[in-house]
């Protein structure tokens, strides 16, 4: 059936985000925030383990599986109108995530043995080749959320990056490629709307999410967590 806009959805958490920095922290306040705001070149089923298209429709590999080609869809764009392209992708990975000055939680993933994954765009392309093997790289992809390259490239290039994305940052200045935008942050709640220029489509061509808004309240356990969903002041 044909889902129908609107609504708010309010869950919960018990940890509360310490920064909006998706490649520095991976605790589990800062992911619940920076997944809604921040998705990846593929989609990892968290449940099967499957790996799906995401930013690209489709990818090769040679037959020795060094050699990852992946394909971008023609459609992405960050929330502020900017095309999201290949550099985009290779600037996360090669000037953010691999950067030895950069404190990055996915820097181990992406060394192989004792090397580590080049990377490079290729018009609508992104180009990987592994030192070897390794039967998890598609699932360490699938994880690595992408950051706009026009807005973090001068932060990168002056040795600044880990003061980015700080808890402080001002939501309304945040450039995202998730469902959602946040729209406020306090030590409540936070709030995302629908972000218009998410990729994503229903199978009659609508865009998604349905949701026009998702809050996200802040509580001291999960009893708690319990005693607002017998009142009815959360949803999940």
């Amino acid at each position: 059936d044909r889902g129908q806009y609107g609504g708010n959805l309010i869950v919960s958490s018990v940890i509360p985000p310490s920064s909006l920095n998706p490649i520095t922290s991976d605790s589990v306040g800062v992911t619940d925030i920076t997944h809604m705001l921040f998705r990846s070149l593929l989609e990892l089923n968290i449940e099967s383990y499957e790996v799906k298209p995401n930013f690209a429709y489709a990818w090769k590999s040679d037959a020795e599986k060094l050699q990852w080609t992946f394909f971008l869809r023609d459609d992405l764009f960050w929330s502020d109108g900017h095309r999201l392209t290949s550099d985009d992708i290779a600037f996360t990975f090669n000037d953010i995530i691999l950067n030895p000055k950069i404190k990055s939680v996915y820097k181990n993933m992406l060394m192989v043995g004792t090397g580590k994954i080049s990377v490079r765009a290729k018009d609508n392309q992104i180009e990987f080749t592994l030192p070897r093997s390794t039967s998890t790289f598609l699932s360490i992809i699938a994880t690595v959320p992408i950051l706009p390259r026009h807005i973090y490239q001068k932060a990168v290039a002056e040795d600044r990056f880990d003061q980015e994305l700080a808890i402080t940052t001002a939501p309304e200045s945040l450039v995202v490629n998730g469902p959602f935008q946040l729209e406020s942050l306090s030590k409540e709640a936070a709030v995302f709307k629908r972000n218009p220029q998410y990729f994503k489509k229903n199978i009659f061509g609508d865009k998604l999410p349905y949701l026009d808004s998702l809050t996200i309240q802040f509580v001291s356990s999960l009893d708690h967590a319990l005693i607002k969903l017998l009142v009815g002041e959360i949803d999940i």
